[in-house]
């Protein structure tokens, strides 16, 4: 049963990994295409790749707005929707049919072994420009979007 879950687990994670490069592929062309528009087509730098298919993205969606529980994320490269609540982040990773489970990693104390505090569940939800905080008494958790999905810092 353990093997399985394992060898189900590294299946998923490649499959995420080629759609993640397979994404980032048509977030390319898609830049290629709209720069060739407006002059002879270039070839981007590598390391400038992921700031100009963010920067394409951006102009083309809405990726964080404000909902009544707090606020919504959500990142349409990579099929990634999130909701922020007072009781912190929900995650909906949607598959080809548009259909997906929700899930959510919550911080539960902080410190070290042997003197860890722990963590209220519910918090306050706080929006700043494309920027989501979810403030609870000990910790703050911030969230963004961008095409490689929602960070979390």
């Amino acid at each position: 049963m353990t093997s399985r879950f394992f060898r189900e687990a590294a299946e998923i994670s490649v499959v995420k990994l080629l759609l993640q490069m397979l994404g980032c592929l048509v977030i390319a062309s898609q830049i290629a295409v709209a720069e060739s528009m407006d002059r002879a087509v270039s070839p981007i730098p590598i390391a400038e790749l992921g700031d100009r298919a963010s920067s394409l993205y951006r102009e083309r969606d809405p990726q964080v707005c404000a909902t009544e529980e707090g606020a919504r994320l959500v990142c349409r490269p990579q099929q990634l929707h999130g909701e922020v609540g007072p009781r912190g982040l929900w995650l909906v990773s949607r598959n080809a049919a548009g259909l997906g489970d929700r899930f959510r990693v919550t911080a539960v104390a902080v410190g070290r072994a042997g003197s860890r505090t722990p963590l209220v569940s519910n918090g306050a939800v706080q929006m700043d420009g494309t920027v989501v905080r979810w403030n609870r008494a000990g910790i703050s958790e911030e969230y963004s979007v961008n095409a490689d999905g929602i960070r979390q810092d």
